[in-house]
């Protein structure tokens, strides 16, 4: 037996039930700092947001909450457009199954690991001596005690080892998507941003690196199916010589470096579509183009590139840098010369809208931008859609805009007489 191993053993508090926890490690110091910036730039943004939502869309949102319809609604979008991705599955199966993979199994993994600590870590550890990180580093931090192995515990290495696999086919098909997009149903896929390069690089490390990490200490901290023969192919090559740090510090700073280009890369998305369901399910429309609930929409876009495929325009390649997610790339960033540059090159076809994963309305955004820069011209989309308040100062002035040209040909114009002479 590993000598820190029987030590271990040796120390074990007697509510530990098959796991044996262990202390703080400087290596996830990156993870730490990654996530906390991630969250602190997300309640920030979010207090924010809420804040320019009108008094009265505010209550009907938090009213929504409780409300038992719009709950089990909310929690049906919520598992089938942020974690199944079922409007994928049904036009292109592969690109379902690459999108649900990553996002579904993460977050059972996440959930595993939260279920394992509140099962084997006992209650006065799981704060303390390195505890908080026990979710996400679960195989480093809590050892398996090999004098009481239970059935449970196996049953849990079982299911955290099925779900590592189930995301890593996710990340493979994904990384081959990006060379091969037409096997996956793609013609087109998006050109992503430096944020967004960090972030995907990141992301595409970060389970493959688990994989090496947990196998590498598959046998001081258990495991099944997948990091168990991973650990046995490591010991044959290396022999009893095996640094796991370093991978387990490389999976920490991938980690790390995700979560810190998250609030400037496209992956925001992953936590402003749950924002953006919750608002649409609540009944709330924009009222401002940039502002409040547009901009909880505009952040939820996750530049799939589904609609560029989509788009009757792109049939011409020149056209692709004029399509919905190009056009909510450039709103996020503000850049106004691009924004209304690429607002008025659009069918008003409405197909991205329909395609759209989380319901991003691209048409109505880019309306609303038409309705900024054109206030003189008297545009009126009532043929395309009934009136919302997003498209209120549009009517408005288009109406405003007929009836000063109904007075003007009017006033210089005499009525016809219907006498007949």
């Amino acid at each position: 037996m590993n000598p820190l191993l029987y030590s271990l053993t040796l120390q074990a508090a007697p509510e530990v039930i098959d796991r044996i926890p262990s202390g703080y490690s400087n290596f996830v110091i990156p993870f730490v700092v990654g996530i906390s910036f991630m969250l602190i730039w997300l309640t920030v943004g979010l207090i924010r947001l809420l804040a320019k939502i009108p008094a009265d869309d505010r209550r009907r949102f938090w009213k929504s909450l409780v409300t038992p319809k719009v709950a089990l609604k909310n929690i049906k979008d919520l598992f089938c457009d942020c974690l199944f991705h079922t409007k994928i599955w049904k036009r292109k199966p592969l690109l379902g199954y690459m999108h649900s993979s990553i996002a579904f199994g993460w977050f059972m993994l996440i959930v595993l690991g939260h279920i394992e600590v509140a099962l084997f870590v006992p209650k006065h550890l799981a704060w303390t001596d390195g505890g908080l990180f026990y979710p996400i580093f679960y195989r480093y931090f809590v050892w398996m005690n090999p004098g009481h192995v239970t059935l449970r515990g196996s049953f849990f290495f079982f299911l955290m080892d099925f779900f590592l696999l189930y995301v890593l086919t996710g990340v493979g098909m994904a990384i081959f998507k990006r060379f091969r997009s037409i096997v996956l149903g793609m013609r087109h896929t998006t050109k992503p941003s430096l944020a967004d390069r960090v972030a995907l690089y990141s992301l595409w490390m970060i389970f493959p690196l688990r994989l090496l990490a947990e196998s590498f200490t598959a046998d001081l901290s258990g495991g099944s199916f997948l990091t168990v023969p991973v650990n046995h192919l490591w010991h044959w090559i290396f022999g009893d010589k095996l640094f796991f740090m370093p991978v387990w510090w490389a999976y920490s700073i991938c980690l790390g470096l995700f979560f810190a280009a998250m609030p400037f890369s496209r992956y925001m998305h992953i936590l402003t579509e749950v924002l953006w369901i919750l608002l649409r399910n609540a009944g709330i429309q924009p009222r401002h183009p940039r502002k409040g609930v547009a901009e909880a929409e505009i952040y939820a876009c996750s530049s799939c590139g589904l609609c560029l495929d989509a788009c009757p325009m792109n049939v011409q390649k020149k056209n692709l840098k004029y399509s919905s997610v190009y056009f909510i790339r450039f709103l996020r960033r503000h850049n106004e010369k691009k924004i209304n540059d690429i607002a008025e090159k659009c069918l008003m076809c409405d197909k991205c809208h329909a395609l759209c994963p989380v319901g991003v309305d691209a048409p109505a955004l880019r309306r609303a931008q038409r309705s900024m820069v054109n206030n003189p011209l008297p545009y009126d989309y009532s043929y395309l859609m009934a009136d919302c308040p997003i498209e209120s100062v549009a009517s408005k002035v288009g109406e405003r805009c007929r009836t000063t040209s109904s007075a003007t040909t009017h006033s210089s114009v005499p009525e016809p007489s219907l006498s007949v002479p």
